[in-house]
């Protein structure tokens, strides 16, 4: 209960409810009872809670979680935040917390954005900027060549192509390649560059898809084509699209030879829907082993044959088409494949 409800002449409202929003989500992410065991009878716990005694904030809650958690039990109701604030897309708490959350304990990119927006407000931060803070943190400097196959797919990934990079933009990044690992010194070992590059090179990666256009694309090509997108789902950063199996109307349709091709392309499209494409999430994700790897194995798991590459986002097809660019993905990395390839499994990866 808020501070002003021990006042008598305190009416209800709706601040009183973001009080308790902050203190349900302190349970939540505690799984803990408020002041358990701290205070002996309800007087005195009303005494702390007028004196704006509050639960303590554990050292494992996000930046963007303690301070809404803070916000929301102010002793002050005119400073709580309304709850469409809570909720809005500007304010983006949610998706910010999650990200934070899974970069949580990352020395590498725990202070970054702080760095990064100091000149700028919380929310953006020109790309230039941005560039010379995150290359500092991958141990690089970002005037090397060797680099800019890299730095320019990170910077498609932001959405910062023609403007500056979000705040949302960057926890969501780090939610798809987290951990977030600099460029070894001696050059053994991967990091997110190479994650990033491997990634995008594939002819089946098509990015910031939808489930409804991974259908569309899919439900009109041949049994066990797939594709690859970004989740989304929160919790999950990759998503496997994939056209199902034959179903036996389509095989008889197949094979009548008194149905002009015509009427056969029509039956097909009539009897398409959504149910033959579908999508399996890569969840729980061995954070060991190369993400292509790891999306190579659900694709075998689902049972995937055909990679479908037509109409991939052009940005990405451009990255790989830049001459001496190049020189990142051959000169460092030509003698990395995935293990035990199927012949399906044969394009070039790099680790």
């Amino acid at each position: 209960m808020p501070p002003e409800m021990f006042k008598l002449e305190c009416i209800p409202n709706k601040k009183c409810d973001v009080y308790a929003y902050g203190v349900v989500l302190w349970e939540i992410f505690t799984e803990k009872m408020p002041y358990e065991g701290k205070y002996d009878n309800i007087l005195s716990l009303t005494l702390a809670v007028t004196q704006n005694n509050r639960p303590d904030i554990p050292d494992k809650f996000t930046p963007t979680l303690s301070h809404l958690i803070m916000d929301c039990w102010d002793g002050n109701p005119e400073r709580r935040p309304d709850f469409s604030t809570i909720l809005s897309e500007d304010s983006d708490y949610f998706n910010k917390i999650t990200c934070e959350w899974i970069a949580n304990g990352q020395n590498l990119i725990s202070n970054f954005w702080s760095e990064a927006t100091r000149n700028y407000g919380s929310e953006e931060v020109p790309w230039d900027e941005f560039k010379k803070v995150f290359s500092k943190i991958m141990n690089i400097l970002p005037e090397n060549p060797k680099y800019g196959v890299p730095l320019r797919a990170v910077q498609i990934l932001l959405d910062a192509v023609n403007g500056p990079v979000r705040h949302s933009s960057f926890y969501q990044f780090v939610q798809w390649f987290s951990p977030i690992q600099a460029v070894p010194q001696n050059q053994n070992g991967r990091s997110t560059f190479d994650e990033i590059v491997s990634l995008l090179s594939q002819p089946w990666f098509f990015g910031k898809l939808s489930a409804n256009k991974a259908t569309r694309l899919l439900e009109n090509v041949k049994p066990r084509t797939y594709l690859v997108r970004f989740s989304e789902n929160q919790g999950s950063s990759f998503t496997v699209s994939i056209r199902a199996k034959e179903t036996s109307k389509e095989k008889d349709i197949k094979e009548s030879k008194k149905e002009s091709s015509k009427d056969l392309k029509e039956n097909l499209s009539k009897d398409s829907s959504k149910s033959k494409v579908q999508h399996y999430r890569l969840e729980g994700r061995d954070q060991n082993i190369p993400i292509v790897t790891a999306i190579f194995n659900l694709i075998k798991k689902v049972q995937g044959k055909y990679a479908l590459s037509e109409k991939r986002p052009a940005e990405y097809v451009a990255l790989f088409n830049q001459g001496m660019e190049n020189l990142y993905i051959e000169n460092q990395y030509q003698q990395h494949h995935i293990p035990n390839a199927e012949p399906w499994q044969s394009t070039k990866v790099i680790f």
